[in-house]
């Protein structure tokens, strides 16, 4: 998908573009030998990637969901799996925060953990009876 970016959505893509470039070198042997892709995952941390859809009064980027998406379709290009998973991390966070009905000290954990710690989250989840803050 190309089309006009701001300059803020120009400079994730081109992290993003980076990323995909070690992940492509790497795709081959993984796909042949069925390791994850742990080296990949060290990169998306190393360059703060986990922070893009955490929002700014976190500490994160802000990213919106067309930052998230292009983001996603360009680590693609050098790691489909990597992208899949990736979204999932993206997804979670952004509708911790996008749906509300959280507290906000633990929202705020979550997010400080996905900035500081490059925690990489891609479910939410608790014990039925106790409930959760995604689903009550």
């Amino acid at each position: 998908m190309d089309f006009p970016t701001t300059e803020r959505q120009a400079s994730f893509l081109q992290l993003a573009d980076r990323l995909a470039e070690a992940f492509a070198e790497r795709a081959g042997e993984q796909d042949r030998s069925g390791e994850f892709p742990y080296a990949n995952f060290a990169d998306i941390r190393a360059a703060g990637l986990p922070a893009l859809v955490v929002p700014v009064e976190f500490g994160g980027w802000g990213g919106d969901l067309l930052d998230a998406i292009m983001v996603a379709e360009h680590l693609a290009r050098g790691d489909g799996s990597t992208a899949l998973s990736f979204v999932m991390h993206m997804q979670t966070i952004g509708s911790a925060v996008e749906a509300g009905g959280w507290p906000q000290a633990p929202l705020a954990e979550l997010c400080r953990a996905a900035v500081e710690r490059g925690a990489l989250v891609n479910s939410l989840a608790t014990e039925p009876a106790l409930g959760s803050p995604s689903r009550g």
